[in-house]
């Protein structure tokens, strides 16, 4: 089960517990208002906050954003970039305990900060595309399938001066998001373009997270994946 199938569970799990407490809010309120009804109203007090926060892990767990509980601070883990052909490769480096990690895409956009949807998918691993945490050892790493270049697509788009393929891919269950450059006519056009992407480490146990900023482009003619931190 992948984190996107385990989410829509958990969100399964907690909709149906709301809707046994809210439920039974209503008819105790309905119950306890009726004239001359000896059944006391404090229960719904106590039901209807639980229902609410009931609902906000439904869909906390859906959306797999949590503004309270996930921290920042898997500082013992980090990204290496390995290009690899037409592919980009991204390791995840554990220096610290072992622990169960996975990896999210929370945006991308180009160089003038224009969206690229979707902006949100998991990274799938090298091995059996799986989204799974991962166990990484002490001092060990585990590789995921990150980005693809179409240097065909591109070589095409370059060629003729228009094209309505992708230019790069980014593998994703189930189906992989594709990008294009904007106006792709020359190789400086190539050169100066690049997209930028958020990526997240999440401690699976811990629930904390490293977010770094990655910025993938062509440059004298090879593949490059910068990796800075998030300002």
């Amino acid at each position: 089960m992948d984190v996107m199938q385990r989410r829509v569970a958990w969100c399964t799990l907690w909709g149906v517990l709301a809707l046994i407490f809210g439920g039974a809010a209503v008819s105790i309120w309905i119950a306890a208002s009726t004239p001359g009804s000896k059944i006391p109203a404090w229960p719904v007090w106590i039901l209807t906050p639980l229902t609410i926060i009931l609902i906000y892990i439904c869909f906390a767990c859906l959306t797999g954003r949590w503004p309270i509980g996930r921290k920042a601070g898997t500082a013992s883990v980090d990204f290496e970039a390995e290009p690899v052909g037409d592919q980009l490769r991204l390791w995840i480096v554990n220096n610290g305990p072992t622990a169960e990690f996975y990896v999210q895409v929370t945006s991308i956009s180009d160089l003038m900060g224009q969206k690229k949807p979707p902006q949100n998918w998991t990274i799938p691993c090298i091995e059996g595309r799986s989204t799974d945490p991962k166990r990484i050892p002490t001092g060990g790493r585990q590789g995921l399938d990150f980005a693809r270049y179409d240097a065909d697509a591109v070589s095409a788009e370059l060629s003729t001066g228009h094209g309505s393929a992708n230019h790069w891919w980014f593998p994703a269950v189930p189906d992989p998001v594709g990008v294009r450059y904007y106006n792709l006519r020359s190789q400086d056009d190539l050169e100066l373009q690049y997209f930028i992407l958020t990526v997240r480490i999440i401690n699976a146990s811990s629930d904390k997270y490293l977010d770094r900023r990655l910025i993938v482009r062509i440059k004298d003619h090879e593949l490059r994946c910068e990796i800075t931190a998030v300002s």
